[in-house]
């Protein structure tokens, strides 16, 4: 039986709701063999996990990290809605 490869991807919070469920069922669609193992971890120690080895893949919405490798992987659009006869506006 062949053995099956591993990888770690961690996420923050604004990434764990649908940015890595669609990854992780993207990369199972790809390679099935591929095990995806997930985590949770705070954005402030998410590269320095990356660099330790810790984890393989992190996900993250900012990407202030220039010494790794970085790929966006979503674009949202994001606006404002209000009243236009609003004063405080």
């Amino acid at each position: 039986m062949a053995e099956r490869s591993e990888v770690t991807l961690a996420y923050t919070t604004s990434c764990g709701f649908e940015t890595a469920p669609r990854i992780v069922e993207a990369v199972h669609a790809a390679i099935a063999d591929l095990l995806v193992a997930t985590g949770l971890v705070d954005g402030a120690t998410l590269g320095a996990d990356v660099r330790a080895g810790t984890i393989d893949v992190g996900l993250a919405r900012h990407l202030d990290y220039s010494d790794l490798e970085r790929h966006v992987v979503r674009r949202e659009r994001e606006g404002v809605l209000m009243l236009a006869d609003d004063p405080l506006v």
